[in-house]
């Protein structure tokens, strides 16, 4: 393990740094049981870490979070992963805790749950994905324990080690472990992804194959959304313009993964929820592969449905692909019956809120639009979160067409939001919402966004982080919203009655550039 004991100047400015940010305290009973939390605040956890030469984890997420309350249910639980939890400090930062999104700009998380290794000089070691076994985990935090090197420097010891000096396989099963959906450009740029996975895939075939598939699978979806982007950054010159098949032998291998159950379970996640994009890639026309690929997907599904060693949330979960591969009739009931048996069998507070978002999605996909209303009306009453099952009413009832149904909902959803920095995402979903489905009533967005916005602005962390991306997508919304020229005037007076607002922001200046840029 390397020293962490840095120069006098580098305590000074932690010392400075953790007194400007401040603490974090999340109150002892909201705090998963098991793991010895660390309860001072994350910046006196950092001057802990840097003193103890202790590496941090650090989980950051949210109360009304499906996945975090999966990560609670099957691994916060788990007595192996809270003994290897031990040989860290373990943070708890909840989203809507003082200061959070301040943590979340310093740190470069956004979304829930990310899961860190950290040292005490705040450099990030490992962001540690979900949808993997708890062993898993706790491979992955021994391997960062014993050797605390960034990321970048594993990557780069993969992509141009030396014979003295190469990436062991423990390195490699780091790198195919690692949360690149969440890496935010602090590995690599966002342009350099299909050439690194496609290097890290063909450098790895001679390594374990779970390994190999999962850098497979990363260079194959990349390469579908760059082909994607070519084919959308010029719609009028190529109106049937299609996705061009990869070669055969790239089918192949994924024929070949999709048929092995072991590399199946080890991608599961990247299986279940992006099925539609793989199938759109790989099979853009109807074959015979397609059709075999089609076959097998299904039968893995059922598999892993029935699959015990599986938690509920993912056995739910591996019914999703079919919803992109079966092409039976009986698909819509079949859905239908999983969902009330899930709704039968998962218990408490952490298992139903993935477990029953799960199975709305299902039915929302299929079609059951009756059922997923009855199963998200039933669980306002068992929620902790209920104000994000009357988002799923709200998301609904806009699928359907009904709009008035679809904003009372987004509106009740917003008002019974709890925690600063959730009833701002809530907000903004909710004005969203309006300026989509009635964007005649200027009336109705000026009402909505002042009170949204005026909730907001007097906290010190109201532009930092998801807060932040929250501000930009409003201001890009009504942006548009206000080019047409029925909206100018009215556009131009919602504008002026945010302005005095900006008095009681905490950051006056980034209010009025907000303003200035609807």
């Amino acid at each position: 393990m390397i020293d962490w004991q840095f120069g006098e100047k580098m305590k000074v400015f932690l010392s400075i740094l953790f007194t400007v940010v401040g603490l974090i305290n999340v109150s002892q009973g909201s705090l998963p049981e098991g793991i010895d939390w660390y309860k001072q605040g994350a910046g006196s956890a950092f001057e802990q870490a840097r003193k103890s030469s202790r590496p941090l984890f650090l989980y950051w997420g949210a109360v009304w979070c499906p996945p975090c309350n999966q990560i609670k249910k099957t691994i916060f639980s788990n007595p192996k992963f809270q003994q290897a939890v031990k040989s860290f400090i373990p943070v708890y930062l909840d989203g809507d805790a003082p200061d959070a999104q301040k943590w979340g700009t310093k740190l470069k998380t956004s979304g829930y749950p990310t899961m860190l290794i950290m040292n005490g000089n705040m450099q990030e070691i490992m962001r540690l994905p979900t949808g993997v076994t708890v062993d898993e985990y706790v491979r992955l935090m021994q391997n960062a324990l014993e050797k605390m090197q960034p990321m970048k420097d594993i990557l780069a010891l993969a992509l141009k080690g030396k014979r003295k000096q190469q990436a062991t396989p423990a390195d490699w099963e780091r790198l195919a472990g690692y949360s690149w959906a969440q890496d935010e450009e602090r590995t690599m740029a966002e342009k350099d992804k299909l050439k690194t996975f496609e290097q890290l895939w063909k450098k790895s075939v001679k390594l374990s194959p779970v390994v190999h598939s999962r850098f497979y699978l990363l260079y194959l979806l990349t390469q579908a959304e760059t082909e994607k982007k070519k084919i959308q950054k010029e719609p009028k010159k190529k109106k049937d313009a299609k996705i061009v098949a990869p070669p055969v032998k790239i089918v192949q291998e994924f024929l070949a993964l999709l048929k092995s159950s072991e590399l199946y379970l080890a991608n599961l996640e990247t299986l279940n929820w992006q099925s539609r994009e793989i199938m759109d890639y790989l099979f853009p026309e109807d074959s015979e592969l397609r059709q075999e690929a089609k076959k097998v997907w299904r039968e893995q599904a059922f598999q892993m449905f029935e699959n015990l060693q599986l938690s509920l949330d993912e056995r739910m979960s591996s019914l999703a692909p079919l919803i992109t591969v079966d092409e039976s009739s009986d698909l819509s009931q079949l859905i239908i019956e999983k969902a009330r048996w899930a709704d039968t069998t998962a218990q408490g507070i952490y298992e139903r809120q993935a477990v029953i978002s799960t199975a709305i999605y299902l039915l929302r996909e299929s079609k059951q639009y009756e059922e997923a209303v009855r199963l998200a009306q039933n669980e306002l009453a068992k929620s902790s979160s209920p104000f994000y099952f009357m988002s799923e009413l709200s998301g609904i009832a806009k699928e359907r067409g009904y709009k008035k149904e679809s904003i009372n909902w987004s509106r009740k959803a917003w008002e019974a939001s709890t925690g600063d920095n959730t009833r701002f995402q809530w907000g903004t979903m909710h004005i969203l919402n309006v300026l989509d489905l009635t964007p005649e009533d200027a009336s109705g967005i000026e009402t909505a966004l002042t009170q949204v916005v005026s909730e907001v602005l007097p906290r010190q962390d109201a532009f930092a982080g998801r807060n932040q991306k929250r501000f930009e997508r409003l201001a890009k919304k009504m942006m548009v919203w206000g080019k047409d020229a029925p909206r100018v005037v009215p556009h131009k007076k919602i504008k002026l009655a945010l302005l005095p607002m900006c008095q009681q922001a905490k950051s006056k200046v980034l209010c009025e550039r907000w303003v200035r840029s609807l």
